[in-house]
């Protein structure tokens, strides 16, 4: 069901998918191949999580509390991104567990 509604992006590596100081509209998903997240600390770049097929790129200041992003998450291959916007996905999530009914 929720395949439908994802976009596929054919990124290169080196890309900054993820950029901080920004909010996101989009949520992502690492299809294949490998990603790091990092910030920056007083002028050098501190690599805190790598991800793998399978794990969804969260920004959490975002997701969690709707605050810009604090770190940056970089492709370190060439990749085939799925992709879809936070707001229907929350929507298709609400519908399957029968919440939207709350709302």
């Amino acid at each position: 069901m929720m395949c439908q509604h994802f976009e596929h992006l054919d990124l290169q590596k080196g890309i900054i998918i993820l950029s901080a100081d920004k909010t996101e509209k989009h949520l992502y998903f690492v299809k294949d191949g490998l990603v790091r997240a990092f910030t920056d600390f007083e002028g050098q770049e501190v690599t805190f999580w790598f991800g793998t097929e399978g794990q969804p790129l969260i920004p959490m200041n975002n997701y969690v509390y709707n605050k810009k992003n604090y770190e940056n998450i970089e492709l370190l291959e060439d990749w085939v991104v799925p992709t879809c916007y936070n707001a229907l996905l929350f929507g298709i999530l609400l519908h399957i567990l029968g919440l939207h009914k709350l709302a």
